[in-house]
């Protein structure tokens, strides 16, 4: 993981790389400090890149289980993310 990515593009590659080999859908057993300390984070931090990806159903989670759902868009990362507009 380069040290030139945000967090949050630290935490999907983490999970990315976590992840590898695992069949889609199966339940893993990963806590949101495994994450963060495979990433580099702050727990916090993983715990809020966490909960951005179960909102765009990405993954699904629960008491140190993590569920991948799909994959692929771990890697899209912050491209997703809207910039506010400032307004005049």
């Amino acid at each position: 993981i380069m040290t030139s990515d945000t967090s949050t593009t630290k935490v999907r590659k983490a999970l990315y790389a976590l992840t590898a080999g695992v069949a889609p859908r199966t339940p893993i057993d990963l806590t949101q400090q495994a994450i963060a300390d495979f990433a580099g984070v702050h727990r916090v931090t993983a715990t809020a890149v966490l909960a951005d990806l179960r909102r765009k159903g990405v993954v699904q989670s629960a008491r140190g289980r993590l569920i991948v759902k799909q994959r692929d868009r771990l890697l899209v990362g912050d491209a997703t993310r809207r910039t506010k507009r400032r307004v005049q």
